[in-house]
């Protein structure tokens, strides 16, 4: 699982997944996915300040784990008010 976003004409999120082969997830990558799973759990919980922490140190390596670490640090800049650890897309 990468993200869950609300996009434009449908009411409930849509859960997005990082397609990968079955070896990937079997080799090194394996601590990489774990670490990505801690940090988007803290993430959907809203400790953006965690979570954030955590993306960064696999953002050399991922590049979902460096658009994470940005946007940990524009919600901790402007905390939302009603989190639902949902991203809202308003364009197509």
């Amino acid at each position: 699982e990468i993200s869950r976003v609300e996009v434009v004409g449908r009411k409930e999120p849509v859960v997005v997944y990082e397609p990968m082969l079955r070896e990937e997830i079997i080799t090194e990558k394996q601590k990489l996915f774990e670490k990505f799973a801690q940090a988007l759990k803290l993430f959907y919980g809203g400790n953006f300040k965690q979570a954030k922490n955590i993306f960064a140190e696999i953002a050399e390596k991922d590049a979902a784990a460096r658009a994470y670490t940005l946007k940990c640090e524009e919600l901790i800049a402007q905390p939302p008010t009603d989190w639902q650890g949902v991203w809202v897309i308003t364009q197509k």
